[in-house]
């Protein structure tokens, strides 16, 4: 038996993907002063991000009302839980970390141009 500890095994590790957070600032203050949304109700949404495969810095997001996926029994974990549902999400978009750059779309606007 060899103790090395300091050796790190490879292994295949799982990308984890980020549960479901609060919006940044910059999201909610986008969606509250450019969209015209009621703020309660954008601060009470929650969000699931995936950063882009290339960059760190540009963050893919889906946008959802936790109520509305707690009453349809749904499981909003990450991302991808969200791929089958889409009248759960109300926003998709993506953002900038470094230069705060963003796109918000109301997934209403996807669905009928689809």
């Amino acid at each position: 038996m060899h103790w090395k500890s300091w050796v790190r095994e490879a292994t295949n590790t799982i990308f984890k993907l980020d549960q479901p957070k609060e919006l940044p600032s910059q999201v909610g203050r986008h969606l509250v002063v450019d969209l015209k949304h009621d703020p309660d109700w954008v601060w009470s949404l929650r969000m699931v991000s995936i950063p882009r495969e290339k960059t760190n810095a540009v963050i893919d997001f889906r946008i959802f009302d936790p109520e509305k996926v707690r009453g349809q029994n749904l499981k909003a974990g990450d991302y991808h839980a969200l791929d089958g549902h889409p009248e759960a999400v109300f926003f998709e978009g993506w953002y900038d970390r470094n230069t705060w750059e963003m796109v918000v779309t109301p997934v209403s606007v996807l669905q009928t141009a689809v």
